[in-house]
This record gives C-alpha cells, sequence and structure tokens, in this order.
C-alpha cells in the first residue's frame, strides 16, 4: 500500500478492502474447490462430466446476478450481493454441526460451513458489510440493501432448485416427448 500514500485515505481504504475480498475469494474458492473435488468423486463425475456441464436455469441467473454486482456495483453492493450465500451456508453448517450423516458427501458439506474458518469469514462479511453500509448515502444503502434481498431470493430458489432438479425448458420438453 506505500506505494498509493498519494491517493486519498478513502481511496487507500477502498484498495485495501478490495485487496482482502480478493485474498478471501481465493481462499473459499480454494476451499469450495477441494469439498467439491471430494464430492465428484464420491458421486464418480469425471472431467468429460464436468466439462459437459450445463448450469439449470436458476444457477445461471444467480451468477449471473452476481457477476452483474461485481461488474457494475459499489465495493458494498458486491458484498451485499454475496453475503447472504456465505450467511445461509454458514448458518445451516452450524445448525447441523452435531449431525453424524451417513454419507460422507453431507458429512464433508457440514464440516466445511460449520467449520471455524467458515464462521469467522463469515462474521467478517457481515461486520464488513455493516462497516460499509455506515459510510454511504441512504440512497446508496437501498441499493445495497435491494443487492442482499434479491441475492437472498437466488439463495432460496437454488435450493428449491437443487431440490426439483430443475431443468431448462427446452430440456424438460424433450423429456416429455421421449415419454
Amino acid at each position: 500500500m506505500e506505494k498509493y500514500t498519494h491517493l486519498p485515505l478513502r481511496m487507500r481504504t477502498i484498495f485495501s478492502v478490495a485487496a482482502k475480498l480478493a485474498e478471501k475469494a481465493k481462499m473459499t474458492a480454494e476451499a469450495e474447490l477441494t469439498v467439491h473435488r471430494e464430492h465428484a468423486k464420491i458421486l464418480h463425475i469425471t472431467n468429460t462430466d464436468i466439462k459437459k456441464f450445463k448450469p439449470a436455469p436458476t444457477a445461471y441467473a444467480y451468477t449471473s446476478h452476481m457477476y452483474r454486482a461485481a461488474l457494475s456495483g459499489s465495493l458494498a453492493q458486491i458484498v451485499a450481493c454475496m453475503l447472504p450465500c456465505y450467511w445461509l451456508y454458514a448458518d445451516i453448517g452450524l445448525r447441523n454441526n452435531d449431525a453424524k450423516p451417513k454419507e460422507k458427501i453431507y458429512d464433508n458439506w457440514i464440516q466445511m460451513y460449520a467449520s471455524n474458518w467458515f464462521q469467522d469469514s463469515t462474521k467478517e462479511m457481515i461486520n464488513l458489510l455493516d462497516e460499509l453500509a455506515d459510510q454511504v448515502s441512504e440512497a446508496e444503502r437501498n441499493k445495497i440493501k435491494q443487492q442482499f434481498i434479491i441475492s437472498k431470493e437466488y439463495e432460496l430458489a437454488f435450493w428449491e432448485m437443487s431440490y426439483t432438479f430443475e431443468k431448462w425448458l427446452s430440456e424438460q420438453r424433450q423429456e416429455e416427448m421421449s415419454i
């Protein structure tokens, strides 16, 4: 950060927070990819299967929402967009921490999201959003709130998508026609 001393304090603070977020995103991605690789192995999902993967409509829409926030939103809006995922997974992991599922895949998932590291990371994200929201106008707080609400709705839809094995309409129609 020394080379940026000529910048205003607010800009240096934003750079510092962005750097921390980038590091947190990297660590979270590495942890989640480790769990996903373990799950793929347990479920016998091959690299060929992964290359053919096509996200369900809700997953596609949710990630598109996140990309849009990352490309055009403020730092606080980006954090608000990501926070429902952190918060929900941390809550579910913690609530089920004492569960002893028979299936290793569920145990892996619970252990990841109930871990002290993930719980602390989630609290850091909540605190960061609170700090950022305290520094902005009411209009910006409303945008932050909207990002959070939209992501929260996508989180709910994401779980429903998984439960119902959601497919694209064209895929549903093809299956119906082949019956």
